[in-house]
């Protein structure tokens, strides 16, 4: 993922199957919350850069790996105003 403002959502889902499971309970961890929080539902709330592992339990376990990068966008450069990263090096002297 990439965020412009340090703090981004993703919707994560996980299904059971059969559809008459017995067991349906579902919990949600982050292995690294400083990087990335999880919430009961699944929505992944990002705050820094980093790695984490968000991990979904019950009767199973799956798992996601969230790479996070902060882009950093410089307003001033009034010639590159495209998305994507700026490979740009600017003289600061």
């Amino acid at each position: 993922m990439y965020t412009n403002s340090g703090s981004s959502t993703v919707q994560l889902t996980a299904k059971v199957e059969p559809a008459d499971a017995d067991n349906k309970d579902m919990a949600w961890s982050s292995s690294t919350p400083s990087v990335a929080t999880v919430n009961e539902d699944g929505l992944v709330t990002v705050h820094t850069a980093g790695t984490a592992v968000i991990k979904v339990a019950g009767g199973f376990s799956e798992t996601c790996i969230v790479i996070v990068s902060v882009y950093v966008h410089d307003d001033s450069d009034e010639d590159n105003q495209s998305g994507g990263s700026n490979s740009s090096v600017r003289d600061q002297a």
